[in-house]
């Protein structure tokens, strides 16, 4: 069954630190904070509605009461707060993880659907995902295309299929098919990937709009999607973003582990990468891609 986590995340907080180490403390009121201000401006999200269908393996990006609520999740998994690894890349992005054992992933693999998801969701050969292990090998509707899991403005879960999305995202973004057409909007300048797996194609630069519906000026972040074949189910997504204290996230999920790439400082999970270059963060999530191309992919940013 699915636990529900959604209630009473400040009780949760509250648990008496004074026997654990100064920088849980001090993530503890960061939390607490963050749980105040509710802040999901659109670029001070990790991704705004980024889900990977792997539930079970989900990377918590936004830094809104949902997404905050999911990383103490995790905490609540473990049995004893000193299981709990509290992790930084610079001064802006703060993780948060652990180590499950075997057993316990095998547990969430059998896990149920969340209801809002209960019946609506199918594997290529048109058999219905009860479990969230069923989800591992691509996720379809009931017309056998491919979707994806979104989160609405509520933080519920939305399916949805590629065309759906590209149509929602073109309300609140604009699109650049060049990079020379996005970079005068972006405060900052970024750095090109060197290498791409191949047969991923790049549908282009993504801007947030600003309220009158234009690029917004000397905004943060920038993002990119990477499809194989038009299939959601072989995709990466690609968020470059400014780190400062406006644009700074907290996240978490297991085994998150700390490592250097080239010189550079990176988190690294499955096959999401984020790495930290000159104060601009590079987040490479990806789908069906093995970690090694991942990996590449963050090592040619350093070249």
């Amino acid at each position: 069954m699915q636990k529900n986590y959604s209630k009473n995340w400040k009780d949760v907080l509250s648990v008496d630190f004074s026997a654990e180490s100064k920088k849980r403390e001090e993530m503890k009121q960061t939390l607490l904070q963050q749980i105040d201000d509710q802040d999901t401006t659109k670029c001070n999200t990790k991704k705004e509605d980024f889900i990977m269908n792997q539930t079970h393996k989900r990377r918590f990006k936004r830094s809104s009461v949902i997404a905050l609520a999911a990383c103490l999740a995790l905490v609540l998994s473990i049995t004893a707060f000193a299981a709990v690894k509290f992790l930084d890349l610079g001064q802006h992005a703060h993780y948060i993880t652990s180590s499950p054992d075997a057993s316990d992933d095998a547990a969430r693999m059998e896990e149920s659907l969340p209801a809002e998801l209960q019946g609506l969701l199918y594997d290529k050969n048109g058999r219905l995902i009860e479990t969230i292990g069923e989800m591992e090998n691509g996720i379809y509707n009931a017309d056998g295309e491919a979707v994806m899991i979104i989160d609405d403005e509520s933080g519920n879960p939305v399916i949805t299929t590629l065309e759906e999305e590209k149509a929602r995202r073109a309300q609140v973004t604009t699109l650049f098919d060049h990079w020379e057409d996005a970079k005068p909007y972006l405060a900052f300048d970024i750095r090109s990937f060197g290498y791409t797996p191949a047969d991923y194609e790049l549908e282009g630069y993504c801007i947030y709009n600003d309220e009158n519906g234009q690029p917004a000026q000397d905004t943060k972040c920038v993002e990119m999607n990477f499809y194989k074949d038009g299939d959601l189910n072989d995709y990466i997504f690609v968020q470059i973003r400014y780190m400062d204290e406006e644009s700074g996230f907290t996240t978490g999920g297991p085994d998150l582990k700390k490592i250097t790439i080239n010189g550079y400082e990176a988190m690294l999970d499955d096959s999401n990468v984020d790495i930290l270059i000159d104060n601009v963060m590079y987040m490479i999530m990806a789908k069906n891609l093995p970690q090694e191309e991942v990996l590449k992919m963050a090592e040619s940013l350093t070249k």
